[in-house]
């Protein structure tokens, strides 16, 4: 019997948030949609070291370009939020998302990835230099930090989560 409560009728589950590659990588002149997606990746994160011994399942799918009508959704904004929005001819994004990925093949993968136990679901592993750069970067950031004039000799508590 599992002991987590949102699964408490023993079945168990799996959860699925849905971010993106934005949550993984900054874009540049994406700032609140890049925080609002790292912060879904934490978030999954977070639910899977908390449900880590229950039987329940966490991912967080980060897809890369999918063929949606994102561009558009402006035009469903409800009154009490300034109403619908006329798309910008500047935007290029329609472009771009019209020639990614179908919509059902992520659904596919989805499922295959619940299936799986996947914690982390991408749509293109072609970004996977995007990630790897990303972890580069953190990973001279503490080899920085290991040979820093201002640590040397600091009592650090290197605890753990």
């Amino acid at each position: 019997m599992s002991t987590c409560g949102v699964c408490s009728h023993g079945e168990g589950g799996h959860v699925v948030n849905t971010a993106s590659m934005a949550g993984m990588y900054g874009v540049r002149g994406s700032g609140p949609y890049n925080a609002s997606k790292f912060a879904v990746v934490g978030i999954s994160e977070t639910m899977m070291a908390e449900h880590a011994k229950d039987n329940l399942g966490i991912s967080v799918l980060c897809p890369g370009i999918v063929a949606t009508n994102l561009s558009s959704s402006g035009r469903n904004r409800a009154e009490n939020y300034g109403g619908p929005v006329k798309p910008n001819a500047k935007d290029k994004s329609a472009d771009m998302l019209s020639g990614g990925l179908d919509p059902d093949v992520v659904g596919k993968l989805v499922l295959e990835a619940i299936l799986d136990d996947q914690p982390y679901i991408f749509t293109d592993p072609s970004l996977r230099n995007l990630i790897e750069r990303r972890t580069k970067h953190i990973l001279e950031g503490y080899d920085w930090a290991d040979n820093c004039e201002s640590l040397k000799g600091a009592v650090r508590p290197g605890l753990t989560p």
